[in-house]
């Protein structure tokens, strides 16, 4: 997986609108909010303005939007970002929060497609 893009936040309306046109564009199916929440798993003001954004965007928007724990995320996208560069693939380096949002939507597919795995199981 890699980013697509990065959005520069300007207004609300013209930031949803800009969402809904990569949704068009994407075919996307959803959207995932990276969740700022504490080390100890609590939701404090960040978490709060962020789950108040992601309510405003789901009223924008035709797509379900989820909110999803970025704990660590940087730190992973960072991680793989030198990892990237050890092998040569410095070409064109990301942007730290680009690959932390890709890192937070694979963490979200990773899980979608654990909890089916465990459904289908349970359906033997």
């Amino acid at each position: 997986m890699r980013p697509l893009t990065v959005i520069e936040r300007t207004a609300r309306a013209h930031d949803f609108a800009r969402i809904g046109q990569i949704l068009a564009e994407q075919g996307a199916v959803g959207i995932v909010v990276g969740y700022p929440l504490n080390d100890d798993g609590t939701a404090g003001p960040q978490a709060r303005q962020t789950a108040r954004y992601a309510r405003r965007l789901a009223q924008a928007v035709s797509v379900p939007v989820m909110l999803w724990d970025e704990r660590l995320s940087t730190f992973e996208a960072d991680d793989l970002r030198r990892d990237a560069r050890r092998v040569g693939h410095n070409r064109r380096p990301a942007a730290s929060d680009a690959v932390a949002a890709a890192v937070i939507l694979q963490g979200y597919l990773d899980a979608v497609q654990r909890a089916r795995g465990a459904t289908d199981a349970s359906a033997l």
